[in-house]
């Protein structure tokens, strides 16, 4: 039996936010921080087609529209580092990474807002 929390990925992504948000507490180094965020902006498409599922699905819980949601914390980082990248005009993987880590060092891990985690209902 499948059930409904497998099908809308809302563990999974609290589970990457709560990663994201608590990065410098248990990640080695600040070059696995800089990686988590290059990673994460790299494929915020992906994130972009979760939203449109969960919206599909009529999930209220994980709706990527409530204020706290996790999706919403995750399209916030990779949206604010995707925004540096451009501004910075970096064409390929070197520079955009280059990008992110001068943010990063000047103002340390963006946070669109507090995210804790939350267990889902």
């Amino acid at each position: 039996m499948v059930h409904r929390e497998n099908i809308d990925g809302s563990q999974g992504l609290s589970f990457l936010a709560l990663a994201v948000a608590s990065s410098d507490s248990y990640l080695p180094t600040p070059q696995a921080t800089y990686e988590l965020v290059y990673e994460l902006t790299r494929n915020s498409g992906i994130l972009e087609k979760q939203r449109a599922l969960i919206e599909s699905s009529g999930s209220k819980s994980y709706a990527p529209t409530s204020d706290t949601s996790p999706l919403r914390y995750l399209l916030g980082v990779s949206f604010f580092y995707n925004e540096k990248i451009s501004g910075a005009g970096a064409l390929d993987a070197s520079r955009a990474l280059k990008a992110i880590i001068r943010e990063i060092e000047s103002d340390g891990l963006h946070q669109p807002f507090s995210y804790q985690y939350r267990e889902p209902p």
